[in-house]
């Protein structure tokens, strides 16, 4: 028994979505649940019925791709089931989608997965960049509004903060480049809530460059200042003139001890460089690209598998009207 069959069949028994994936009708009710489908069923619009607000059923029809459509019991007109859905551009079969889906969070190889949906790699590969670029979309947009330091207008301090080196190994035929990128990230102690920037090359760790990312997402005032831990780089040292209780953690002693310590960032880049992808990832030619993909590996990091699906879901549902899936075939 091949590793990706082995481990959706051990899986079966504890993860529901796994048991709808073998169903076409399972998995149907189950994106209709998770609102990648209709949820409701769509009111009829034909000139018979315009205006007289009817709701189309829904009607088993193995001729259809999805083998069931909606269809109207008044002037039989009929819909396909992925109207108005992130689906409705593609004709690849909605099981096969559904199983990429499961793939993709259970971060599945693109062997494994192409074998488990049964799909091409062009399928596979457009599905999975859908899933990568609408995840990027959404933490970048969290990431905008996010305040580290305030819940429901009150201030709170504990904040650590570093940068970390980010290595890249891109094959050339026999031989082998190594890209880098320095990442700037923040970390809030109460609740391990972090927010990570690509700088770019070591020239840009600047002070000019992290300086309106702090003012963006730690607050502080003159009265109550927010505590910032760092290490001894000289681009943090503007900290003490802006109000901010900043106490420098020198790593030539070690990583410091009690309160006054960056363990927690230390531990952050543990977590996201131990998460594998970046390495493995694309060649990446832009730093929109690289941030792309930290906040992938971010939400990965951040996001129980066992949630993966419905986030995933709540995700692709609120942006299908600016962002569908196209894949032509197969």
């Amino acid at each position: 028994m091949d590793r990706s069959t082995d481990y959706f069949e051990r899986a079966k028994e504890r993860d529901r979505d796994i048991v709808c994936s073998h169903s076409l009708g399972e998995t149907i009710d189950r994106l209709r649940e998770l609102n990648l489908l209709q949820s409701r069923t769509p009111t009829c619009n034909s000139d018979q019925c315009e205006g007289q607000n009817i709701r189309m059923r829904v009607q088993i029809d193995q001729s259809r791709l999805d083998g069931q459509n909606f269809r109207c019991s008044s002037c039989n007109s009929k819909r396909a089931m992925r109207f108005r859905s992130i689906f409705q551009d593609t004709r690849v079969p909605i099981g096969c989608l559904y199983r990429l889906f499961l793939a993709f969070i259970q971060e599945m190889t693109n062997e494994e997965g192409m074998e488990y949906a049964d799909c091409s790699i062009k399928t596979l590969r457009s599905v999975f960049r859908y899933l990568r670029r609408s995840i990027a979309t959404a933490v970048d947009q969290e990431r905008q509004g996010m305040q580290l330091t305030e819940v429901n207008g009150v201030l709170r301090g504990g904040i650590e903060m570093d940068e970390s080196l980010f290595t890249h190994i891109v094959e050339l035929g026999d031989d082998r480049v190594s890209q880098q990128v320095w990442v700037f990230g923040m970390i809030e102690r109460n609740t391990n809530r972090f927010i990570c920037y690509v700088l770019g090359n070591t020239a840009s760790k600047t002070t000019q460059n992290i300086r309106p990312l702090i003012a963006r997402h730690v607050q502080t005032n003159q009265n109550n200042p927010t505590q910032i831990y760092t290490d001894g780089a000289m681009i943090y040292s503007y900290l003490q003139n802006e109000h901010y209780a900043h106490t420098v953690v020198v790593h030539q002693n070690g990583f410091g001890e009690g309160d006054n310590t960056t363990n927690h960032t230390e531990a952050l880049w543990a977590r996201l460089k131990g998460a594998g992808r970046f390495k493995k990832s694309k060649n990446f030619k832009t730093l929109t690209a690289v941030q792309d993909e930290i906040d992938l590996i971010t939400w990965m990091v951040q996001t129980p598998k066992a949630t993966r699906l419905t986030v995933l879901s709540q995700i692709c549902a609120r942006n299908y009207q600016q962002s569908q899936l196209k894949i032509i075939d197969q």
